[in-house]
């Protein structure tokens, strides 16, 4: 009998996560994209060029910017201090990215690099078109293992779109600026 070792056994009732999103959230990226840019094109494109790329190429340059450029992001360090004091209060940290799975080993490396707290590192492995699809659908499968879902990133579209869910109105959104992260609230 003083062999048998007891284990808490977490509850979703108890448990709490904070999902990140990577690029423009976590870190700037638009010096590599620049860079990639003028390698891939000869120019420099700004992220509305770029939006408007065909996927396949538009995928290319990121690849090109991860791989090549990662040198050149620059961490966001109210989104990663806002990280480290959640991790702190007993939040598990998720990093929830459209990147492919082809660069998992880059993406490791720059978290890695700033010291991010994460738990877990999710990334687009079926190299989907539709990133906002992948993370909603990600965020939903957090509901039945969390009791609080709070989620960070900078696209105002993905905010609006898991707002408008009703299976999604227990997460916490937090729109993420170069200067600030606020509270999203649609209006």
């Amino acid at each position: 009998m003083d062999n048998l070792k007891y284990t808490k056994i977490e509850r979703a009732d108890n448990k709490k996560v904070a999902v990140f999103d990577c690029d423009d959230t976590l870190f700037f990226t638009g010096d590599s994209l620049r860079l990639a840019s003028k390698e891939v094109f000869n120019r420099d494109l700004t992220r509305l060029q770029i939006k408007k790329l065909p996927p396949n190429i538009r995928a290319n340059l990121f690849i090109t910017a991860s791989k090549k450029y990662h040198t050149a992001y620059k961490p966001n360090k109210l989104t990663i201090d806002k990280c480290k004091i959640l991790k702190s209060k007993g939040y598990d940290i998720i990093v929830l990215t459209t990147r492919w799975n082809t660069l998992r080993k880059y993406t490791l490396k720059i978290l890695s690099n700033n010291n991010i707290p994460f738990k877990k590192l999710i990334l687009d492995r079926n190299g989907s078109t539709d990133g906002e699809k992948f993370k909603i659908h990600y965020i939903k499968s957090l509901l039945s293992k969390y009791k609080q879902v709070i989620f960070f990133d900078d696209s105002i579209e993905i905010m609006r779109k898991v707002e408008r869910l009703n299976s999604l109105k227990r997460v916490s959104l937090y729109l993420v600026s170069p200067t600030r992260i606020r509270l999203y609230r649609a209006g």
